[in-house]
């Protein structure tokens, strides 16, 4: 166990810092540095003070100021640096550094500490979009930044409404998803890149959508994400302004990074009902294909399970690679290397997704540790990673939403 330290103010009631109780300023002090601290004010009921001064709660010498004294334990290193700055702030009573003989240390775990807010974990400084502008300038927007999504700001910079590329597809016409548009014929492409000119956002977007604060608890945007399978959000100042976005991303990193930190102090502990191990999440995807299915019925089966992914496995289940639909509709261009295998195939050929497959996917097993898979997801960018056992068997795809989802009932 880490070593803890005890700093010990004695103060009194009628103490003042910048106008508020002092007591009450220095609870507020700690808890805005986020240290991994206990802070309790314990008031008195007789005391003196070196002035000579006597406080008592006796009926017959009531005192309206008694002595008040605040506890707060940290781990030592973090202690001097706080003992100064507290000293600044007591300008009416002790301030004292104690050694603490912790002999035990228990607490709840939570994913992240609940003082922990939606701007601590938010992608700062978005790229947004205005109602004026086009789908095309959309698309390529999306395209350049790699997104799906954008918040729309208005004039004074207040959140107007988010776009997303569903909204593409569904109310402008796109072919296809944006990370797909470079992959169709270029004569398709600039036909719908030309009328895309002129419809405007705002007549696609979703006017006045969901969003967070920037001051809302983390654990909040947790709950709300993971319940109600929300991809992303705007997050807004006091005055609507849009700030940030927060997405499953952010989220994600943000439970890696608190448990990184919790194994850094020590605490390996699981609350009961926490997720371990990747068998703890079993909402997963299924589709596999043969590594002989051909390209067309690669893509049709995708399609049908609105799915941009499927594992390739051989007759016993064991996973050999991923194919997913840009790798597919590329292999299917015949201006392309792969459209060798493409004109291959219209000729009645036997080769399919086997050839084209990305070949040995970082996985994880049944028994590997819910960090691993994390550690994957937010270090590599992964959406969703397979899971095989001891025998290499295909178990299905692990997707972000359903870690979130199981990590969030602990939140």
């Amino acid at each position: 166990m880490i070593d803890y330290a005890v700093i010990r103010v004695y103060t009194r009631e009628g103490a003042r810092f910048e106008g508020r109780e002092a007591a009450s300023a220095i609870v507020s002090f700690v808890h805005s540095l986020r240290l991994s601290a206990r802070c309790t004010v314990l008031r008195g009921v007789e005391g003196c003070y070196e002035s000579g001064e006597l406080a008592s709660s006796h009926i017959v010498d009531l005192s309206h100021d008694m002595p008040l004294v605040v506890d707060i334990v940290l781990p030592a290193a973090e202690a001097e640096a706080l003992v100064s700055r507290l000293a600044a702030m007591v300008s009416d009573g002790v301030v004292a550094l104690l050694p603490a003989e912790v002999r035990s240390f228990r607490s709840p775990r939570r994913l992240f500490p609940r003082n922990l807010l939606v701007a601590d974990a938010m992608t700062r400084k978005p790229v947004v979009a205005r109602p004026d502008y086009s789908a095309r300038t959309l698309a390529e927007l999306l395209l350049d930044h790699r997104l799906k999504a954008l918040p729309v700001a208005d004039e004074g910079g207040g959140l107007a409404g988010i776009v997303t590329q569903g909204d593409l597809m569904r109310r402008a016409g796109m072919p296809i998803r944006v990370g797909l548009l470079r992959a169709i014929p270029a004569d398709r492409r600039e036909k719908w890149l030309e009328e895309a000119e002129g419809i405007a956002v705002g007549k696609i977007m979703t006017p006045s959508p969901r969003c967070l604060r920037e001051d809302q608890r983390l654990a909040e945007a947790v709950h709300l994400m993971a319940r109600e399978k929300l991809k992303r959000l705007p997050v807004v100042d006091a005055s609507r302004r849009i700030v940030g976005m927060l997405s499953r991303i952010d989220l994600l990193s943000a439970i890696a990074e608190s448990k990184a930190r919790g194994r850094e102090e020590g605490d390996a502990a699981a609350e009961p009902g926490e997720p371990r191990f990747v068998r703890d999440v079993t909402d997963r995807e299924l589709l596999t294909l043969r590594p002989g299915t051909g390209l067309r019925e690669a893509v049709t089966a995708l399609a049908k399970a609105s799915l941009q992914r499927a594992a390739v496995v051989d007759e016993r289940g064991v996973l050999l690679g991923l194919v997913s639909d840009d790798i597919l509709i590329e292999a299917m261009d015949e201006k392309k290397p792969g459209g060798a295998l493409a004109r291959f195939l219209g000729r009645g050929g036997a080769g399919g997704v086997g050839e084209i497959m990305l070949r040995s996917p970082a996985s994880v097993r049944e028994d590997s540790s819910l960090d691993e898979a994390l550690a994957l997801m937010t270090e590599r960018g992964f959406k969703r990673v397979p899971v095989v056992d001891e025998g290499g068997v295909f178990r299905g795809m692990l997707r972000r939403d359903a870690v979130l989802l199981a990590l969030s009932r602990i939140v």
